[in-house]
């Protein structure tokens, strides 16, 4: 009996997030460093043990990506992080997320 490709199941996405590149989420209120590396974080899971391929087409800023997962798990892309608003979306899934980025100006320390 052949399948609906809508009853085919496996790799999924449950969470996307603008985190520091080392992983760890950037939180409500944190201080954000312009020298410091930023990533978007896609994790995905399976609903069963078949592991399809699954190629995640997202956008940061505006600018396409894709990301390729041929199992469960979380992956990191380096970005870099634009003055003001930052803005995620995966095209295929309702996953969005933003990350507003002030700098605070320069500083010369003088001695």
């Amino acid at each position: 009996m052949c399948k609906k490709e809508d009853d085919v199941k496996g790799l999924f996405v449950t969470e996307m997030s603008f985190v520091y590149i080392d992983g760890t989420e950037i939180l409500a209120n944190d201080c954000i460093d312009s020298a410091d590396g930023y990533a978007i974080s896609i994790e995905v899971d399976s609903d069963n043990n078949s592991f399809n391929e699954l190629n995640v087409k997202y956008m940061v800023n505006g600018v396409s990506y894709t990301m390729r997962f041929d199992k469960t798990g979380k992956k990191l892309q380096a970005i870099q992080l634009q003055k003001g608003n930052n803005f995620a979306k995966i095209v295929k899934y309702d996953f969005t997320d933003y990350v507003n980025f002030k700098q605070q100006g320069e500083f010369v320390l003088v001695n």
